[in-house]
């Protein structure tokens, strides 16, 4: 078939027409299509080998919502015993302390503790030593000091039971068998307490035996633990019941206890009050200079 010369022209314009066209619809899908910022590009970085690292995909993990990095301003928490807590009575330094502060530091109560966490006591026969512990790691350890304090618990012929005990009954002032009494009772074995070193002569509070207090220390007593009247008071107050009491004969498996705990002394001829009783009617609270000439120190 034989195409005329209009015929010709015609079927020209119409190629052209759709070159033209098909030009103009790539032009448009080359040109609308969006471009991404530079800053939302995805990068699948891997670090090198000699630096440990292990090749990474191109999309983050999610983060395991139970474990988290420390951040700049965070420490990791360390497996190790913590230090003493620096407010222990610990021996003084002669010459950074005069006479009547370290006397004023000593018959101050303790510092608060919280009825609210879970302490535990372990008392050290062969230190004649109380310690109090907190567990910071919530393992059960109980592994962090924050009291110590002289005792006295049974002498010759008596006993203080060693294992595995617990604080049960309280009682503000407890009558003993030896006629006397002893205040801030908590008992960890049936007739067992920590009590306050004990007051003699039918008087809750002002007949304390100069004898008995100055053995804090020293095994002294028929089967109970004696403390100063404000340690007594600190674990009536704050070892809430079930708490738990380990009683040791030996304290070679912590050796981080203190060396020594300050301890004053009672005159023999002065008021017949323990130190460290809060009462403001405790002479020694009214003035501790009375205390000054028997506990001077070079």
């Amino acid at each position: 078939m034989k195409l005329g010369k209009l015929e010709k022209l015609l079927l020209a314009i119409a190629i052209t027409l759709a070159l033209i066209t098909g030009a103009i619809f790539a032009a448009e899908a080359i040109f609308s299509k969006p471009s991404q910022p530079e800053t939302s590009a995805s990068f699948n970085f891997q670090r090198p080998a000699d630096e440990g690292g292990e090749p990474s995909s191109s999309k983050p993990a999610s983060p395991d919502p139970d474990q988290t990095e420390p951040g700049p301003n965070q420490t990791e928490t360390v497996s190790q015993v913590p230090e003493p807590d620096p407010r222990l009575g610990l021996e003084r330094i002669p010459g950074q302390e005069s006479d009547l502060d370290r006397i004023k530091r000593l018959i101050a109560p303790e510092s608060p503790g919280d009825i609210e966490k879970n302490y535990m006591i372990r008392v050290f026969k062969d230190r004649q030593l109380v310690t109090v512990f907190e567990d910071p790691k919530g393992d059960g350890s109980f592994d962090y000091l924050i009291k110590a304090f002289n005792c006295s618990s049974a002498a010759d012929g008596h006993n203080t039971p060693s294992g595995q005990h617990k604080i049960g009954l309280k009682l503000y002032s407890g009558y003993m068998i030896d006629a006397s009494y002893g205040q801030y009772c908590s008992e960890f074995l049936q007739y067992h307490y920590f009590h306050a070193v004990p007051s003699y002569g039918g008087v809750e509070e002002a007949g304390v035996s100069w004898e008995d207090y100055n053995k804090l220390g020293q095994a002294a007593s028929h089967g109970c633990i004696r403390l100063e009247t404000k340690a007594a008071k600190w674990i009536y107050d704050y070892c809430k019941e079930a708490t738990p009491v380990e009683i040791l004969d030996s304290s070679e498996d912590f050796p981080y206890l203190p060396d020594k705990v300050d301890q004053l002394k009672m005159s023999p001829d002065g008021p017949k009050w323990d130190p460290t009783n809060p009462n403001p009617l405790n002479p020694y609270q009214q003035d501790p200079s009375l205390l000054l000439d028997y506990n001077h120190q070079g």
